[in-house]
């Protein structure tokens, strides 16, 4: 269990209370997808992004993973079976297919290519 697992049942109470504005950041994705169909959203939580952009792009295909079991649940009761939701750890993460686009929303994160000289 993490600390996801703990807050889970109050997250889009946090989530949702101003600091986030899940339409804009809706907006900005549909400008960076354009017309790309494979979309992977990492840390998809709950599901509150997967849902605006279903509700906007329903032909898109959206796999969306999260470390906490907890949070995908909520997102399968608000997105259903619209999109791929995967309980993974990232890190270790190897979903067999390639994405148009890759995107994660309030998270820190660090993308370090494995190849590079160090």
């Amino acid at each position: 269990m993490n600390e996801y697992t703990k807050m889970a049942h109050y997250y889009d109470a946090l989530m949702t209370g101003g600091y986030y504005d899940y339409n804009a950041i809706a907006d900005s994705l549909e400008r960076h997808i354009g017309d790309q169909d494979h979309v992977l959203e990492v840390g998809v939580g709950t599901g509150l992004v997967a849902e605006e952009l279903r509700n906007r792009r329903p032909s898109c295909h959206l796999t969306g993973v999260d470390h906490t079991e907890a949070m995908l649940e909520i997102a399968r009761t608000r997105v259903g079976e619209w999109c791929a939701l995967i309980q993974a750890d990232v890190t270790t993460l190897d979903l067999g297919q390639s994405f148009d686009v890759i995107f994660s929303c309030g998270g820190v994160w660090f993308l370090i290519d494995a190849g590079s000289e160090r």
